[in-house]
């Protein structure tokens, strides 16, 4: 069908979340305006999560409010940690396993999309916030920003196509 409809179809899953120009987590920081000073959560040898931080350090609330500026609607915010974040772990999709990894590399804030009901206290337990942007939503500003590169550097046309699914 999509070559019928002369198509591209790009889907790309790990490998956009650890890129460290046009993937997620990478994205996510910038949107958010955090500088990255490093990469955690090793997934097969490759560390996909970022670390990011605000030197001067924002209120919560304000960076719930950039999310949903710059990225779309937050599903849940667990606040649990201080109301003044300075450092912020970031992994796209369903990140909750590692609320507590988060918590002991010293995050006042932990972003993510989704979490479950097993993991759901984690956050309490380690006394830090956490932003659930959403799986779908926090997995597709790679795509934007990888289709934004290759339009700019190979003067591609470039469409997002944004179907969400709600989770």
């Amino acid at each position: 069908a999509y070559m019928a409809a002369e198509l591209n179809l790009y889907a790309a899953h790990l490998a956009l979340d650890a890129h460290r120009e046009v993937g997620n987590n990478a994205e996510l920081a910038r949107r958010l305006g955090l500088e990255i000073i490093d990469w955690w959560g090793n997934a097969n040898g490759v560390q996909l999560a970022v670390l990011a931080v605000n030197d001067h350090g924002v209120k919560l609330d304000y960076l719930i409010d950039r999310f949903e500026h710059n990225v779309g609607p937050v599903k849940l915010v667990q606040a649990h940690g201080p109301r003044i974040i300075h450092k912020v772990g970031i992994l796209s999709g369903f990140g909750a396993r590692e609320i507590e990894e988060a918590a002991s590399l010293g995050c006042d804030l932990y972003l993510t999309g989704e979490t479950s009901h097993a993991q759901y206290y984690d956050a309490q337990v380690a006394g830090i916030n956490v932003i659930y942007g959403g799986h779908y939503t926090t997995e597709t500003v790679g795509v934007q920003a990888l289709g934004k590169h290759l339009q700019e550097q190979f003067a591609l046309e470039f469409t997002f196509i944004d179907l969400p699914t709600g989770l």
